[in-house]
């Protein structure tokens, strides 16, 4: 994942010490390899991955939107699964590079898709000249990172006039079944109460430099992007998310139902039950950083 330049090298220590080792390799993503607490958790983000309503939709933004044939940036690839998708989607024969902060997962995407170049880079230095790409995907990273600004001024600068920014950002949603998503936010609330009248210890965000609170990652986003030289072209949701952990919980027996229905809601065009959207950004033609 990334960082700005002040926290670098603790952010670099942490994320290492997070990827130190795989718990479940057959999960598609690697943050699931390594928080997954069972099979089950990593069968739910496979799917999610694999949506074929997310993926279906993916495919038609990037024909949309990116070159057929061109230079294309994948900011804290992770694992490498976007570089393959986003290759499928458009014509193999263009050119796309990951980079990603973390040695491990780097070792882990090479191992995994090894016809594609990795660099080890920081998100707000990117080892690359102005100009350089077509389009930047930066799926699921915000979050991850001290400040916004800094990466989106980096991604600004690698790309080429009204060169295209896919973003993935996770936003607060609702269970379709309202009753855990009610009860984690009434916790959220009481655990809220009892810090300020001093029964709990508030907790430290700054301690945890590789997470940030979606609220957080949100709350000055289109004005970042703005200030980075940005102009939006489309936003919608992508991705269903259910409270899984409530029912595998409670009603471990239903887990592959709601899979299956989720794929069915996710169909709808409410989005008042999708945690993850995706933004489609332009750079200005005549923009100075």
């Amino acid at each position: 994942m990334l960082s700005t330049n002040s926290v670098n090298h603790n952010h670099r220590k942490v994320m290492e010490y997070i990827y130190a080792r795989v718990r479940f390799p057959e999960a598609i993503d690697y943050w699931a390899a390594h928080f997954a607490e069972d099979e089950i958790d990593v069968a739910i983000s496979n799917a999610r991955h694999l949506d074929s309503h997310r993926q279906k939709l993916e495919n038609m933004v990037w024909q949309r939107y990116f070159p057929q044939s061109g230079r294309f940036l994948d900011c804290a690839c992770g694992a490498g699964f976007f570089m393959q998708r986003l290759s499928e989607a458009i014509q193999e024969n263009s050119f796309i590079i990951g980079i990603d902060i973390s040695y491990s997962v780097l070792k882990y995407a090479k191992a995994r898709y090894n016809h594609f170049p990795f660099l080890n880079a920081d998100g707000t230095a990117l080892p690359f000249k102005d100009g350089s790409f077509d389009g930047v995907l930066v799926i699921s990273t915000l979050e991850h990172v001290r400040e916004n600004l800094p990466v989106l001024l980096e991604c600004s600068r690698v790309l080429k006039p009204e060169g295209i920014l896919y973003l993935c950002v996770h936003k607060h949603f609702f269970d379709p079944f309202i009753f855990p998503s009610l009860l984690r936010k009434s916790k959220r609330l009481i655990k809220k109460a009892l810090e300020h009248v001093g029964v709990l210890q508030q907790a430290d965000i700054g301690a945890y430099p590789y997470s940030r609170p979606i609220a957080e990652v949100r709350q000055t986003l289109l004005q970042d992007f703005q200030k980075a030289g940005f102009d939006l072209l489309e936003k919608r949701a992508l991705l269903h998310t259910f409270e899984w952990r409530f029912y595998k919980k409670f009603l471990p027996w239903a887990i592959p139902f709601f899979i299956r229905l989720g794929e069915l809601l996710n169909r709808l065009p409410f989005g008042y039950y999708k945690n993850l959207e995706y933004w489609v950004w332009r750079k200005k033609r005549r923009w100075c950083i």
